[in-house]
């Protein structure tokens, strides 16, 4: 469906995308969870959870490597935009 876009034109999409949803919202929820892989790799993934005709559906927000313990910090400011920028 976008993959005739440049990636970064995909990208600004999917973020447009995902700002609406947040928007519209009646209800949001973030979550995190840390994952092992096979290879012994952390990853944090991040979801905001979002309500689209009273159900509850995931939007991945970030799939982060974590590398030496570091965390990425995902906060939404009251107009529901990202911060940081993306």
């Amino acid at each position: 469906m976008l993959s005739h876009l440049h990636p970064e034109a995909m990208h600004n999409v999917v973020l447009w995308a995902t700002k609406v949803n947040v928007q519209k919202s009646y209800f949001i929820s973030v979550s995190h969870d840390e994952v092992t892989t096979i290879n012994n790799q952390s990853w944090l993934s991040i979801h905001v959870y979002v309500t689209e005709e009273s159900k509850k559906v995931p939007i991945l927000l970030n799939l982060q490597h974590v590398v030496d313990g570091t965390i990425f910090l995902v906060c939404f400011g009251a107009n529901g935009l990202l911060f940081p920028k993306v």
